[in-house]
């Protein structure tokens, strides 16, 4: 119902009528101070009704979202793959398509593990983030090895501690990881932080490898305590397992500082050979447009040498018929002439 509260007051010779309906203020200030008390009755009768003819506008109040679809209960890892491929549930920041034949679209934390976390749980906003997760650019990439890959990502799942991974597949997978899960941390508007935790718990689970890397992580990287548990959690399956931080090889655990110098020269050879390839792949377009642009030239080149040569044509046919033109009324005029003379040489002739 409308609720009108109304103010009369004089200030200086003026009437103020405040009429309030619902969140809508109409203010009417009328000046009325040479006006009668029956007109100013009439003015105040004329505002009122105004302000109850005209519509309410709408509360002004912040738009509410229509929910969020319902994710299925469950899904395959093909179908959680499709689904992550689509606008619907793998929003904006999901990888595109290959650029190359030899590409795969490749994960960091495998489409089998998020598969798992996605039908472990109830929950269906960590449903929603596992699929915009999934194949998003936070956690997929562009590859040229698939086969090296999936190899790595078994090499890691295998729990006999004689077949795991080598040196070189181990720190691989682990820079992967690493960068997934500051992915999930870092992008807060797209991921929250329970989902962080049920997929690093998921994580943790799949083989002490995987276990291993979730309690090599540093708890001052993340602020939220559910994570730092979790660590805590894998920390402690280290020790009861009796694994330490034998990095996953059963190998002793090398010294930070040189392990982190082999990442980073192993970083840097690879960014080294990033720039290598891109350099090549720019020459390779310098030299395909350098190509095109010769072949427009000689194109444009004989095209404009024909044109020329229509053109030279068509001048030199032109002044041709000019000449024959001029040659046939020349003769024109001399057989005129010839016979005007002859005319007037008879007349003559005839007069003498």
């Amino acid at each position: 119902a409308n609720v009108g509260t109304f103010r009369d007051t004089r200030h200086h010779g003026h009437l103020e009528l405040v009429h309030d309906i619902t969140t809508a203020h109409i203010t009417v200030i009328a000046h009325m101070a040479s006006l009668s008390a029956e007109e100013e009755e009439l003015h105040l009768a004329l505002a009122l009704s105004a302000s109850e003819a005209t519509p309410s506008p709408p509360a002004v109040q912040a738009a509410v979202a229509p929910p969020p679809p319902a994710p299925p209960a469950t899904l395959s890892g093909a179908q959680l793959r499709q689904r992550s491929q689509t606008q619907k549930w793998g929003g904006t920041r999901r990888v595109g398509p290959n650029t190359r034949s030899d590409q795969n679209k490749c994960h960091r934390i495998e489409n089998s593990t998020l598969a798992k976390a996605y039908n472990s749980t109830t929950d269906e906003d960590i449903k929603r983030e596992i699929m915009r997760f999934n194949l998003s650019k936070d956690n997929a990439f562009h590859g040229a090895n698939n086969k090296e890959h999936t190899a790595m990502e078994r090499a890691f799942r295998n729990r006999n501690q004689d077949k795991g991974p080598t040196a070189t597949q181990y720190d691989r997978k682990a820079d992967m990881l690493l960068t997934a899960i500051s992915n999930l941390c870092h992008y807060k508007d797209d991921y929250s932080t329970k989902t962080c935790v049920h997929i690093l718990k998921t994580l943790k689970d799949e083989s002490p490898r995987y276990n291993e890397i979730v309690a090599g992580l540093k708890k001052s990287s993340f602020s939220a305590p559910a994570i730092k548990a979790v660590i805590d959690e894998a920390r402690q399956s280290e020790q009861e397992h009796g694994h330490g931080h034998a990095n996953g090889r059963g190998q002793a655990a090398e010294d930070p500082t040189v392990k982190a110098k082999a990442k980073a020269a192993a970083a840097a050879a690879q960014e080294m050979e990033d720039r290598s390839y891109a350099v090549a792949l720019d020459l390779q377009e310098k030299e395909r447009r350098s190509v095109a642009a010769k072949k427009g030239w000689e194109t444009r080149h004989r095209n404009e040498a024909a044109a020329d040569s229509r053109t030279a044509a068509a001048g030199r046919a032109s002044a041709s018929s000019r000449v024959a033109e001029a040659e046939a009324a020349s003769r024109r005029r001399s057989d005129a002439a010839m016979k005007g003379w002859e005319t007037r040489h008879r007349n003559q002739t005839t007069v003498a």
